[in-house]
Order: C-alpha cells, then sequence, then structure tokens
C-alpha cells in the first residue's frame, strides 16, 4: 500500500473509532441525564395531573394606582398547585403595570415593574408561586393578562 494511501486509512480508522467511542459517551450521557430527570410529561405533580386547562384572569384595572387581586392565596390548599403562570401588561402606550406577590400591603417599591408594552411575569412548575398576587396599572382602564394552569 502507498504511504499515503496507509495515513489516509489510519485517519479514517481513528476518526471513525473516536467517533464510535464520542457517541458511547454522549449515549451515556443521555441516559444520565434521564436517570435525574424523574419528572415527565405522563406523571402527576402533586397528584395533579401535569396537562391542565388554562384559565385566563385577564381583566381591566379599575383604579388606576390601587392595587387589585387577581389570584387568590392557595398556600396550605391540600391538593393544588399552580404549574405555570403568565401575566402581562397589556397597554400599548407608555403605561406600566405593577405585580405584588404574597402577603402585606402591596406598594410599587416591593412590587415587580412590569414595563410598557407587553412587560410579563412568567413562571413554570416546579418556581410557581401559590401566594396571591396582586397587580396595578398607571391609569383606570389600563389592562392586564393573566393565565395559570
Amino acid at each position: 500500500m502507498p504511504k499515503i494511501a496507509h495515513y489516509y486509512f489510519a485517519a479514517m480508522v481513528s476518526i471513525g473509532i473516536i467517533g464510535m467511542l464520542g457517541g458511547l459517551s454522549l449515549i451515556g450521557f443521555a441516559q444520565a441525564q434521564r436517570g435525574s430527570n424523574t419528572q415527565t410529561p405522563s406523571e402527576t405533580v402533586a397528584g395533579l395531573a401535569t396537562n391542565r386547562s388554562t384559565i385566563n384572569a385577564s381583566g381591566t384595572i379599575t383604579a388606576g394606582g390601587t392595587f387589585q387581586q387577581i389570584l387568590p392565596s392557595i398556600v396550605g390548599s391540600a391538593g393544588v398547585a399552580r404549574q405555570a403562570v403568565t401575566i402581562q401588561n397589556n397597554n400599548t402606550g407608555t403605561d406600566a403595570c405593577w405585580l405584588h406577590i404574597g402577603t402585606g400591603t402591596p406598594t410599587l417599591a416591593n412590587s415587580i415593574l412590569l414595563a410598557a408594552p407587553s412587560g410579563s411575569y412568567q413562571r413554570y412548575w416546579p418556581n410557581v408561586p401559590s401566594d396571591a398576587m396582586q397587580i396595578t396599572c398607571t391609569n383606570t382602564s389600563d389592562t392586564f393578562y393573566v393565565d395559570t394552569q
């Protein structure tokens, strides 16, 4: 076999072996990842199916600058868990909205700014708050979008 063909053959064999080993290590990595992820789409969370209908709680601000409740607290509710929440400032102008999560008196300083337009807050299981949520926007008649699962 000519010398150049010999080197070419050796290189192809090496690439093939490295490719096979790389493939095996990727398979091993995928198996290790699958073993560490115990949540699959067919499983449940706290006894509830993970594939649930969306509940739309969108609305309009009744008094600008005054917080109004958009989602009740479900803390301590047996068998109930939010699995996703999206809250969005639906205003197209410069009006901002603020989202307060939890107990206590809501103020702009202790709330999350949803800057206009389309500022949003999203959380997915297992990081969805069970606390009450309140919202306010700059002006009366400003709108917001809320959905939960």
